[in-house]
């Protein structure tokens, strides 16, 4: 499953009734659409059909209806996608032939394709287009025979960005969890499709899809009634079971209270103590992204070293009636529970609240020096991996990593670069009072993060300051925001400390080759390095 940038552009006609199957889409925990689909299966294969409807912010919804035939092998033997969206009705076609499929965009109406391609792959080829998890479905459902352990090559595809991608499926563990309120057994796969991992929970029985998770884009695929088991705890050194060190507290901002965990070492003297500050979006205390949870990690290292740690979920992610979180801006995500989170560590029993450090990744660390600017205790700030260049600038670049590894032309990505300039045009525009919300969010929250110039706040601040930076990193760049932060800020006379780190990505965990954002989904944890770097700092203040 791929969810690239292009699909809010996507979408469709009539829904057979009644619905067999419904799953819900969502990406960063803020819904995204659903699909909504009826499967035959006979003798001659599988026939699906049903449609996806997709929310556009501030637009129309699209809709991408589907007629799909699949042989009873699963391969593809015909495909009819009707896109209505925005600005866009259009026709997708994918027929075989007698080297592989021709694929083809219609307008609607018209006769002639604006765009076609002949496409060939190795077999099994499987129908794997964007965002529908009915094709997921009907694949996890040829898997029954694959083995404990045992991976498969595949190309998938794609008929929406005209192509067919090598990829790979493997086989996982087995679990429980429960559908429709009863126990059911599960199994899991791992799918990568152009350097995209997806982990796919299916039911054990007949390979029926339960859920399909991309992490590196935090999306999901769910099916209605479907709830997965808490994640077990772990023996192996990769496993997050508990630490007797550790605590759950409560946050008690200004919309509610924030689940927590304060981490305080034994100790016969009181302890440096850090807080942290999780990247964009609704991330949870862990900062968990797929089987990984760098913020535990860390902590959990820290600890090891003599430094306690209080870490929280964010309110983005922690409330869940929105409607308490109003129009979210950076003071409402980040500053005012950050505040009550530094204020509780610091009256917490067996921590030195002359030595509570600010510790932030990402966008946390963009905004460190400001929240701890606002607490006179603060003794020192440690920036993960901190965004310098303009948020916009930062975003087309991701845009243009993403579009090259799913194969994108040198026109679509231009093309695609162009329309999210636009957006942003619009965005910096404080006239215009009805700029629709970009990612989930209003244009109002976009402009507090464009304004942010982390290299004066840096400049500007008194507190001895610890950056750091994965050479891998994807997401934040060495060469475009870590060297230029070095260069606009410098050190401050010692005050600022500089550490790159070789082979680590975005969550300062290694990788054997260049990032792509894949390995987000394969469990692994924070380099130790990084981690003795942060606690030699922090205990030299």
């Amino acid at each position: 499953m791929l969810c690239t940038a292009s699909l809010l552009l996507l979408a469709v006609a009539a829904l057979p009734a009644p619905p067999a199957e419904t799953f819900d889409m969502t990406v960063a925990d803020t819904p995204y659409g659903t699909e909504e689909f009826l499967r035959s299966a006979g003798e001659t294969g599988v026939v699906l059909k049903g449609q996806v409807t997709l929310k556009i912010p501030g637009g129309t919804d699209a809709v991408l209806a589907q007629d799909a035939k699949l042989a009873p092998d699963g391969h593809p033997q015909s495909y009819v996608l009707v896109i209505e969206a925005p600005g866009q009705q259009l026709t997708l076609k994918a027929l075989p032939t007698a080297t592989g499929y021709a694929l083809s965009i219609t307008p609607k109406g018209g006769t002639e394709p604006v765009k076609s391609q002949d496409v060939t792959g190795k077999a099994p080829i499987v129908l794997l287009d964007n965002n529908f998890a009915s094709h997921l479905d009907a694949f996890t459902r040829s898997l029954t025979g694959l083995g404990a352990g045992e991976e498969r090559a595949l190309t998938a595809l794609v008929p929406q960005v005209l192509q067919a991608i090598p990829g790979s499926v493997k086989r996982g563990a087995d679990g429980k969890s429960s559908l429709g309120g009863a126990p059911v057994a599960t199994r899991s796969y791992r799918l990568v499709v152009a350097n995209v991992t997806t982990e796919l929970t299916v039911r054990a029985d007949d390979g029926a899809l339960l859920q399909a998770e991309v992490p590196m884009q935090r999306a999901v695929l769910k099916r209605r009634g479907f709830e997965p088991a808490a994640a077990a705890p772990a023996a192996s050194g990769l496993g997050t079971a508990k630490d007797a060190r550790e605590t759950a507290v409560e946050v008690k901002g200004p919309v509610g209270s924030l689940p927590a965990i304060l981490l305080v070492p034994k100790s016969d003297t009181p302890v440096p103590a850090v807080v942290f500050l999780s990247g964009s979006g609704p991330n949870d205390k862990d900062e968990t992204i797929g089987p990984n949870k760098p913020f535990a990690d860390i902590a959990r290292g820290l600890g090891d070293r003599g430094i306690a740690s209080l870490r929280f979920d964010k309110r983005t992610f922690a409330i869940k009636d929105k409607s308490k979180l109003g129009a979210v801006q950076l003071k409402d995500e980040y500053y005012d529970d950050a505040a009550v989170a530094l204020a509780l560590v610091a009256a917490s029993p067996g921590v030195d609240p002359a030595h509570v450090f600010v510790l932030g990744h990402s966008e946390g660390a963009m905004i460190a020096p400001k929240v701890a600017a606002a607490f006179p205790k603060t003794r020192g700030i440690v920036m993960m991996a901190p965004g310098v260049r303009p948020i916009d600038v930062m975003l087309i670049d991701q845009l243009e990593f993403g579009a090259k590894l799913t194969g994108r032309s040198a026109d679509e990505i231009a093309e695609q670069t162009k329309q999210l300039t636009a957006t942003f045009a619009t965005i910096r525009d404080s006239s215009k009072k009805d700029t629709p919300p970009f990612m989930g969010a209003p244009a109002a929250y976009w402009r507090e993060v464009i304004a942010l110039d982390v290299s004066q706040m840096v400049r500007d601040s008194k507190l001895p300051i610890l950056v750091l930076q994965g050479d891998q990193d994807i997401q934040v760049r060495k060469g475009a925001d870590f060297e230029l932060l070095q260069l606009r800020a410098g050190t401050s006379s010692g005050r600022v400390t500089y550490r790159s780190f070789a082979g680590l990505n975005h969550l300062f965990m290694k990788v054997d080759h260049e990032s792509t954002g894949a390995e987000y989904g394969i469990p692994a944890k924070v380099d130790p390095a990084v981690i003795t770097v942060i606690a030699d700092w922090i205990l030299l203040r």
